[in-house]
């Protein structure tokens, strides 16, 4: 009978990495200066993403994809339910990548060369789940994310479901609790068995409006994980967990309209983040025209986007695929 336990002398290998390397791995960067130290993203590890309503969960979601396709090559299966179907979701990331507008309704069309560059590009990295009518259970999801992998014969880096709440979920007589306590081990596992990495956008629960003095303006507080429905579930069995907050304009406090803080509220394993990193509250921008989101640089104000960004690194930004498995 094969067994489960094992001596420290069996489970070295990593120790043994870390220790004659004198480093130790982190995963794929986002792209921005000012989320360097902050948080990387490994594969074979779930990533929980929420906001409130309109925030931006779907838009930084793309932002990142874009970009571990762009610097490494990875490949993406996406469950966008609210995004469309599959004819609405090729449209946006066909313009997200071509940076532009299909269409001339705000003079923003791209070119009949960027067109087909982007659909192209979009077809190599992108690949829709997109059931129809029929309601999907995860199950059916992660079998089908396996069916991709297996007929293309190519690896399958992330998996996303967009949101939670569009799947089919039968608890039966478990409690809520132990439904999703049980939904979200088995998803990890998920992540582990092929080493994915597994998105999951989340909605949050009813948040109570600020109102503000001064202008009465309302708007709502930056989320937390335990705004998210059963969040304390959420909280104490993801490892990435990432939140997207839109802040008001307030007199006497004014925000650009398109500003977006990206919170990174729980960050593991090991390595995703820097321990010396003592702020773990990014400020970017949505540019409207390119769809994609950008950093302002602190002292000539200049926009950063990832891209440029990436491309002026001199040091190597490949990321260990494997991302030190063994601390799972």
């Amino acid at each position: 009978m094969d067994r489960d336990y094992y001596r420290i002398k069996e489970c070295l290998g990593l120790s043994d990495k870390i220790f004659q390397s004198g480093t130790i791995n982190r995963g794929a960067q986002l792209g921005f200066k000012c989320m360097e130290d902050m948080f990387s993203v490994p594969l074979g590890y779930p990533l929980y993403m929420y906001a409130h309503p309109h925030a931006g969960k779907t838009t930084f979601k793309y932002e990142m994809l874009m970009t571990f396709s762009e610097f490494y090559g990875w490949k993406h299966v996406l469950f966008d339910c609210e995004t469309g179907n599959r004819n609405e979701i090729t449209r946006k990331l066909i313009e997200v990548k071509a940076g532009g507008d299909l269409h001339k309704h705000w003079n923003n069309q791209i070119t009949e060369q960027q067109y087909f560059e982007a659909q192209t590009w979009v077809n190599e990295h992108f690949i829709i789940v997109d059931p129809g009518d029929r309601m999907y259970k995860l199950d059916e999801f992660y079998e089908e994310v396996d069916r991709v992998e297996d007929d293309l014969g190519e690896k399958i880096h992330t998996f996303s479901g967009d949101p939670f709440n569009a799947f089919k979920h039968a608890k039966g007589r478990m409690m809520h609790d132990e439904y999703l306590n049980e939904t979200l081990l088995k998803h990890r596992a998920q992540c582990k068995s092929r080493q994915r990495l597994g998105i999951m956008v989340v909605h949050c629960r009813d948040q109570q409006l600020i109102t503000d003095k001064a202008s009465g303006m309302q708007f709502y507080p930056p989320p937390t994980p335990r705004d998210i429905q059963w969040g304390q579930e959420w909280f104490r069995l993801g490892m990435m967990m990432l939140s997207i907050w839109q802040p008001p304009s307030l007199p006497g406090n004014e925000t650009e309209w398109n500003e977006r803080q990206i919170s990174i509220d729980k960050r593991k394993p090991e390595g995703v983040a820097s321990p010396y990193c003592k702020d773990f509250r990014a400020r970017l921008y949505y540019d409207v025209k390119r769809k994609r989101y950008y950093e302002l640089d602190e002292i000539t104000g200049e926009k950063l986007f990832a891209f440029d960004y990436l491309r002026k690194q001199t040091k190597s930004i490949t990321p260990n695929e494997d991302f030190d498995s063994e601390l799972f």
